[in-house]
Parts: structure tokens; C-alpha cells; sequence
């Protein structure tokens, strides 16, 4: 008797599960190739050379990112943008135009902080901040002055104020079950400062946000026993922002990754990494 042929749509169906398991560890193997790219450029012991080879290593990790996104992508969704601003470095940016809108006048940056913002945002408030400050070169220099708070970070000019949110640092909860991937994820959140626990699976995850006093969970969408996008459900249930890591585009999760979750698609840098912690961070407390 000749054994019954699966359906095309039962073929398209495995097929479709094993190039998802497939793209996942691939993903997983581009973002420690990233990350490792990434702690070895911020080294100051290297040879150009090898630093020139690091640079394109990384971007050649980029450019396969991308291809993995365009494959797995069936819409137009972009990615929301990271919101990590430098202050003191958009101001001097803004320098020539701030002293030609002033008529010359002479401007001094005081302070430096990184705020989690929008840079279109920061660039207005500054604006017009400075704009109604007095004209002229004989003016005395202005003076902006930059102060971080544990809260907020004020930019000042005499008594006027503009106030964009600073910096958080947390207790994170990693749960990702490439142990690189969980070591380098780990390592990059401890060195901006952060409490960090790190662990494989969901179970140890539950009974860590038992145990301690968790206030950002970042969570692999693949995990075994039980999905990543489950447990980010229950912890946003609790009140916890949750970034979710993901190998898959944006719009094959869409449907399923839970209202207030901030995605993270590998291969990502160290800076996307701490900028979206931020963002989860401030966007949603």
C-alpha cells in the first residue's frame, strides 16, 4: 500500500517551521558576532589593522541582518527608533546655528548628559530655549548649562528650563537560552550600570521575578518549553516592561507579541541594546 503524500499545504507548513528554526539560530549567531564586534572596537589596546578588520566585520553582520529581515518581512512595518540622545553633543552640533540666530553672540555649553528623547524634540526645545535670549555680539556669552538628575536632566539658559527624562538604571531579568548570546547580553547591560540576572529558560525566569524586585524583563522569543512572547504577557500583565529579542521581522510577530513590548531584532549592536532598555525603561513608567 503506498504511504498517503502530505497536502501541499502540510509541506509549506514544515517548511515554513524549519526555515523559522533555521533563521533563529542564525540570528542568534549574527547578534554574538555582533556584540563581540562591538566590545572589541571599544578597546583601546588594538592595532589599526585589526581594528579596521572589526569595523567590517560588523558591518558585514549588518548587511546580513538586513538580508534576514527582508526575508522574513510580508509588510512595511519599520522599526520603531532607538531614543538614547546625547545632550551636550546635539547642542554643540547646534552651536553655528544657535550664535547665527543670535546675531553672533558667543554661546558656552556647560555639562554633558545622555537623555532618553527624541533628537527632533531635543533640537526644538532648544531652540526655543535660545531664541529668545538677546541678539548681538556684543551680548556677553551665553551660557547653557546641562544638569543630570537621577529623574531628569535639565538644560538651562538663567531661569529658563526645558526637562527631558534621564537615564534609568534598573534590575533586568535576561532570559535567553543561548548561553553566548545570554553572557554577551548580560555583559553589555552590567557594564551601563544595570543589576542584571541572566538565565536559560522560563522556569528559572519565573522563579527569579519571585525572588527579587525585577523591573525589566528582556526575553528571547524562543525558549524551550514555553514561548517567550507567553511569559512576556504575564510579566506585562505585572506591570514590568518587556523587551522582546527576536530573529523574525516585525510583521510575522505582529499579531502575537503582546501590547507594550518593545522588539529587538538580532543582530543588534550594543547601543540599540541599551537604548531600547531605555526606551522600555522610560516609555513605560
Amino acid at each position: 500500500m503506498q504511504a498517503e503524500r502530505p497536502s501541499p499545504d502540510a509541506r509549506h507548513q514544515f517548511v515554513g517551521r524549519l526555515a523559522a528554526g533555521v533563521a533563529h539560530e542564525v540570528a542568534n549567531r549574527l547578534a554574538v558576532a555582533r556584540l563581540i564586534a562591538d566590545s572589541l572596537v571599544a578597546r583601546d589596546d588594538l592595532p589599526e589593522d585589526v581594528l579596521t578588520k572589526l569595523h567590517t566585520l560588523a558591518a558585514s553582520v549588518d548587511e546580513a541582518g538586513t538580508l534576514m529581515e527582508r526575508l522574513s518581512a510580508v509588510s512595511g512595518r519599520r522599526r520603531a527608533p532607538a531614543h538614547l540622545v546625547s545632550i551636550d553633543a546635539v547642542l554643540h552640533e547646534m552651536a553655528p546655528l544657535l550664535r547665527a540666530a543670535l546675531g553672533g553672540r558667543a554661546i558656552e555649553i556647560s555639562g554633558e548628559a545622555t537623555a532618553v528623547a527624541d533628537r527632533a524634540d531635543v533640537e526644538s526645545a532648544v531652540l526655543r530655549l535660545v531664541l529668545g535670549q538677546r541678539r548681538g555680539k556684543v551680548q556677553p556669552p551665553l551660557i547653557v548649562t546641562i544638569v543630570a538628575g537621577t529623574e531628569a536632566i535639565d538644560v538651562s539658559v538663567g531661569t529658563e528650563v526645558v526637562r527631558f527624562p534621564s537615564r534609568r538604571r534598573a534590575t533586568i531579568l535576561v532570559v535567553e537560552d543561548d548561553r553566548d548570546l545570554r553572557d554577551l547580553v548580560h555583559g553589555a547591560l552590567v557594564a551601563d550600570d544595570h543589576d542584571v540576572f541572566a538565565v536559560g529558560d522560563v522556569d528559572a525566569g519565573a522563579k527569579a521575578l519571585a525572588e527579587g524586585a525585577i523591573e525589566l524583563v528582556v526575553t528571547d522569543v524562543q525558549l524551550p518549553g514555553v514561548s517567550g512572547l507567553d511569559l512576556a504577557a504575564r510579566v506585562l500583565a505585572d506591570g514590568i516592561p518587556v523587551v522582546v529579542i527576536t530573529g523574525h521581522g516585525d510583521a510575522a510577530l505582529r499579531d502575537d507579541v503582546p501590547e507594550g513590548a518593545i522588539l529587538l531584532e538580532k543582530p543588534f549592536t550594543v547601543p540599540r541594546l541599551r537604548a531600547e532598555v531605555q526606551r522600555a525603561l522610560t516609555c513605560y513608567n
